[in-house]
């Protein structure tokens, strides 16, 4: 029976590693085969679970009634993984039909091309976090569009910013209905054909209209989204020291599962980076307000009506992940909530006009299933070994291994296989861990009292603050794996003992020593990893001014927020903690900062009463550094290949010459021949739809130099924003991570760099 048991996993692993060999999971065929066998090992397990190891048992003692129930409920939860996998089965790639939409739409007349409303609803986001928002979007690249800022905080600075930027500013007398009755507030009072929502936090790449609008040809598409990509690091990544390795927690969702519901017509509206045809949503009264997931209960009432909505999976829309475990959780929590609450209205799953196969795509199994299964694996093993209580009766324990074996084989290898890397067993159930342990209670509340919580904006910039451990994740993870340890330790004494069965223990143990793992993870997640600002910072990395005492010295600004900047000094010390210093940077201007860190010839400064056109500038270096990546990993403000041509003046004579690669803070050039110019010298340089720019060459080259912009007017600026930084930057394929520099960064993170 041993070998049986080690040929079906080895057959199962063969299998895997031919379609792996032949096919990439792109392949529909490749993509077909691997589904087949992740869908035949759960059914198989299934059949010997139950003929095996739940027949035999009598059902009228609490050991036989618990393994009944431990059944029933794995039962449920791998016939929700099959149905998974089912939708994973297929996958669709729409950037084609964009291609052509995006043609169509240019060659259109321009009186016809359809009118675009781009919403961004706000409540009580910093002017830190709306600034970058407002910029983008007014920078959008589309001949008939408006922006509208929606001001549920009703603040006149807000009001202020809109019109500086070119935005107009609407708000409303209440907050009934939260974001969906915000937006449709603003629907009422405007006339676009198609309406565009970004979040708050949410900067959209310059082609985001060109790329959404020509997908509406279709007259039943109602919606297209595009998936949401983030310039900082997640609470998961940040507090596991995992940011330049590990994928944010959306990117499976977003470029695996959401392309899979696509291709079955089960892609459903995420809030932000969406456009809708107002016709459509005129058709279903606005954007429903029923629950605080709207916009999935929009895209439920969209489908009743024969109306779809398809997912454009292209890096369009840039944003803030939540900035703490506090914001997560606010986050997560009202996903929760929300997505229960869709089976209590009457507008929702359980509604007319439905499919059974939609109905049971859209169930919130994750919630109320997936997630709290993370819960019982962690405790099942746990409880046997302090109680002994069996959760499935089993004599032959090398039929367990060969049927336990192929599933978690075939499960998980069709899910690493699809994902590239984004999935990390171990890694990835410590997350899930991290969410159930908080989420749960709210889950459970909601099946008993779905409605009457208020909607709950995501905490952004300094309202995302929290305390520095979440106590309840971290000492319920502590005390589960004392309790492991103890109960592991108390089994090994023969005397002691409380499992009687050997080969249980034996797996048991096992089973609770790879949970321990688990939970630490999860633990070190509950911690709140280093954040030396409230603001993500941005890579610049150009030489500046700083004066202290009217005393200037040369420096690099490294990155930079709108809050403070890192600054090296090379060879000489840093200013000292409390020093007030004036900080000039090119293209950006002068600074007035205190020093709020100093350390060797490196110091953190927090910027004092910065000018609006500084922090236009800074807010512009900001959106470039998020637009210049693909945020596969960590982030770079890396000059842009342009070639463009442009005019350039040299001393006193105008040269022809080619921008080669440029960005907001320089450029680099080449000449036909040698120009007469150093490092030191200033230049002028024409670029085209720009206007006039002076620079100061910082190197020379053979064919060219390197130069970096001098203050730039406030037009010029605006120019190279638009000319540089809002077309998209190409996706660069990344490798998936390595198991073991994974496991090395998260020990160095528990243990520190010492120990590992």
């Amino acid at each position: 029976m041993f070998v049986e048991a080690l040929a079906a996993n080895f057959l199962t692993l063969g299998a895997i590693h031919l379609i792996c060999a032949v096919g990439h999971c792109r392949h529909a065929m490749a993509r077909l085969a691997f589904a087949c066998i992740g869908i035949a090992t759960p059914l198989r397990y299934l059949w010997w679970r139950w003929f095996e190891t739940v027949l035999p048992v009598g059902r009228h003692d609490p050991q036989g009634l618990f393994i009944l129930v431990c059944f029933a409920f794995e039962l449920i939860v791998l016939l929700d993984s099959i149905l998974s996998t089912v939708v994973l089965s297929r996958s669709v790639d729409r950037s084609s039909q964009a291609d052509a939409g995006e043609t169509w739409a240019r060659n259109l007349p321009r009186g016809r091309l359809p009118s675009v409303d781009v919403l961004i609803p706000t409540y009580n986001e910093d002017r830190d976090v709306l600034e970058r928002t407002i910029v983008g979007a007014t920078s959008l690249d589309y001949p008939d569009f408006a922006v509208w800022v929606l001001d549920d905080g009703r603040r006149p600075w807000v009001a202020e910013l809109a019109a500086s930027k070119g935005a107009g500013y609407l708000t409303r007398p209440d907050n009934e209905g939260g974001k969906a009755g915000n937006v449709n507030a603003a629907i009422s009072r405007t006339k676009g054909e198609l309406v565009a929502v970004l979040d708050a936090d949410f900067v959209p790449r310059h082609n985001f209209l060109w790329r959404t609008v020509g997908l509406f040809r279709d007259e039943k598409v109602a919606c297209v989204q595009t998936p949401q990509y983030f310039f900082n690091k997640d609470p998961v990544q940040t507090n596991l020291g995992l940011g330049n390795s590990w994928a944010d927690d959306q990117r499976l969702f977003f470029d695996i599962i959401m392309p899979s519901r696509d291709a079955w017509g089960l892609a459903f509206c995420c809030g932000t980076g969406f456009l809708m045809r107002r016709s459509a949503l005129a058709a279903i009264g606005g954007v429903s307000t029923g629950s605080v997931c709207e916009d999935i209960l929009t895209s439920i009432e969209l489908k009743r009506r024969g109306l779809e909505t398809i997912y454009l999976n292209e890096e369009l829309c840039i944003g803030l992940a939540p900035e703490s475990v506090k914001a997560f959780f606010v986050q997560r929590t009202r996903w929760s909530r929300g997505n229960i609450q869709l089976l209590f209205l009457r507008n929702g799953i359980f509604g007319g006009g439905l499919t059974l196969f939609y109905r049971l795509a859209f169930l919130p199994t994750y919630w109320m299933l997936q997630l709290p299964a993370r819960i019982v694996y962690t405790l099942l093993p746990l409880l046997f070994i302090l109680t002994g209580l069996l959760p499935m009766h089993v004599t032959d324990y090398d039929a367990l291994l060969g049927h336990l074996g192929p599933l978690i084989i075939g499960g998980t290898g069709f899910i690493w296989w699809l994902s590239n890397g984004r999935y990390f067993p171990i890694l990835s159930d410590a997350a899930n861990l991290f969410i159930a342990i908080k989420v749960g209670p709210t889950t459970l509340a909601s099946l008993i009292k779905p409605f009457g919580t208020s909607f709950r904006v995501t905490p952004k910039g300094t309202a995302a603050r929290g305390a520095d451990v979440d106590r309840v994740i971290s000492h319920t993870c502590i005390a589960l794996l004392l309790a492991t340890t103890i109960g592991i330790s108390w089994n090994a004494l023969d005397d002691w003992r409380l499992a009687d069965n050997r080969t249980g223990l034996l797996l048991s143990s096992f089973w609770a020593i790879l949970n321990a793992a688990i939970l630490g993870i999860a633990a070190l997640i509950a911690h709140e990893g280093p954040r030396s600002r409230s603001q993500e910072r941005f890579l610049l990395d150009v030489p500046a001014r700083l004066s202290l005492n009217m005393d200037p010295a040369p420096c690099v600004v490294a990155d930079i927020s709108l809050l403070g900047a890192f600054v090296g000094f090379g060879n000489n010390p840093a200013p000292r903690v409390g020093a007030q210093v004036a900080l000039s940077i090119p293209s950006i201007g002068l600074a007035r900062a205190t020093v709020v860190r100093s350390q060797g010839n490196m110091a953190g400064v927090r910027f004092v009463d910065l000018s609006v056109q500084a922090r236009k500038a800074i807010a512009g270096a900001e959106r470039e550094d998020a637009q210049g990546s693909p945020v596969r990993g960590r982030r770079s403000a890396v000059r842009r290949r342009v070639n463009l041509p442009a005019v350039c003046a040299v001393g006193d004579a105008w040269l022809d010459c080619i921008i080669e690669n440029a960005s907001l803070s320089g450029a680099s050039l080449a000449f036909p021949g040698a120009p007469a110019a150093r490092p030191g010298d200033r230049i002028v340089i024409e670029f085209p739809d720009v206007g006039f720019v002076s620079a100061c060459v910082r190197r020379e080259t053979p064919t060219g130099m390197g130069i970096l912009f001098e203050d730039a007017s406030e037009e010029a600026r605006d120019g190279l924003i638009r000319a540089l930084y809002c077309t998209p930057r190409p996706v660069v394929p990344t490798n998936p991570p390595r198991a073991g520099a994974l496991l090395e960064t998260i020990f160095r993170q528990a243990y520190g760099r010492q120990a590992a």
